[in-house]
């Protein structure tokens, strides 16, 4: 809405905020405005644990801006709350194979050496 220039009424964000979990949007929408400081700020102030959505908000938001740290920290608590979900590890995965940091030795042939 903000990027087309309409600004919400107080209605419209709080529609916007009962439709999902409220800590977790709020965390999704600092993080993927680029403000990793002060969703870690909200995270540490919660009156409650964080839960995997708080985890994976911030996992998503980082690997859009491609902030590393905070990724690899949201990342290990995403997998210390649910070590069987998959969907974490393929995430994992895709942020490596598109960054290209899975790849850590080259294929060399014969001829090369």
């Amino acid at each position: 809405m903000l990027q087309h220039g309409m600004k919400p009424d107080w209605i419209t964000v709080v529609g916007v905020l009962s439709a999902c979990e409220p800590t977790a949007c709020i965390v999704d929408m600092l993080g993927k405005a680029g403000q990793f400081d002060r969703a870690l700020d909200f995270i540490k102030t919660m009156p409650m644990q964080p839960g995997p959505s708080i985890w994976g908000a911030l996992v998503n938001a980082s690997a859009i801006h491609g902030n590393s740290e905070v990724h690899d920290l949201a990342y290990r608590f995403l997998i210390q709350m649910e070590p069987e979900n998959p969907s974490s590890y393929v995430s994992l995965s895709n942020l490596y194979a598109s960054s290209q940091m899975g790849c850590c030795c080259s294929i060399e042939n014969d001829d090369e050496r």
